[in-house]
């Protein structure tokens, strides 16, 4: 990716598609977040961090809602030669995708709890 100024900055897509951060196994935090950008919002108790809360939900709600679309596409890059998306367990990585969006829960309201 490239920004404003035609700097290139990383974005790391293996989350996506279920590979974890190196060492940290199955106890990696779901949301990819450093003590030290709470700190900036205010705290975990402050009212920037709540807002913070508030606005992933929000936007986990609209993905959710559209998830039959994104996993359309993600099955349109199965071919496409992406490291985290092999041929070989597409299946899997897109079933563990699926399941992220917690598609046996029927409402958003139900899912925010």
């Amino acid at each position: 990716m490239i920004d404003d100024n035609g700097q290139f900055f990383h974005i790391d897509f293996g989350f996506i598609f279920g590979k974890e951060p190196g060492g940290k196994g199955g106890l990696a935090s779901k949301i990819r977040i450093s003590k030290t950008m709470v700190m900036g919002m205010g705290g975990f108790k402050s009212e920037g961090y709540k807002l913070f809360e508030q606005k992933c939900w929000e936007c986990f709600s609209h993905l959710r809602d559209r998830k039959s679309y994104i996993l359309n596409l993600m099955h349109l890059m199965i071919n496409s030669g992406i490291g985290d998306l092999p041929y070989s367990t597409h299946k899997k990585v897109l079933n563990e995708l699926y399941e992220r969006f917690m598609p046996y829960i029927t409402s958003n309201e139900e899912a925010e709890k």
